[in-house]
């Protein structure tokens, strides 16, 4: 049986960017993808296939119930969530829009090229 970092990866892969984004940014950053927790809470398994339950993700940041990351790791949740959901509409945006908020977050992050 496949791991379950691997198993959502394939659910991840069926997505549309915005949610194989968010997948990808839990399963770079680590800590969510590997927390019994928010494996038990989030993460739903239908016909073998497992997936992420966004609804169940901002459940529990709105109910401050996932007491299992640090501020930096609750940082990434939510910005993973915000990208899940498409909250900003980011997959509208044309590819000169989206150089220039790739460009703002970096500012907004500390990176300056």
């Amino acid at each position: 049986m496949k791991d379950t970092v691997g198993r959502l990866r394939e659910w991840a892969n069926t997505q549309d960017a915005p949610e194989r984004a968010a997948y990808e940014l839990l399963a770079d950053q680590g800590h969510w993808l590997c927390h019994e927790g928010f494996l038990k809470h989030c993460v739903r398994e239908d016909f073998g296939t497992l997936w992420i339950d966004w609804s169940a993700v901002a459940e529990g940041l709105e109910t401050s119930s996932f007491l299992w990351g640090s501020s930096g790791e609750m940082a990434v949740l939510r910005f993973a969530l915000s990208l899940a959901r498409d909250q900003l509409g980011l997959s509208s945006l044309d590819t000169g829009n989206r150089l220039l908020v790739v460009r703002a977050l970096g500012y907004a992050l500390g990176v300056q090229r």
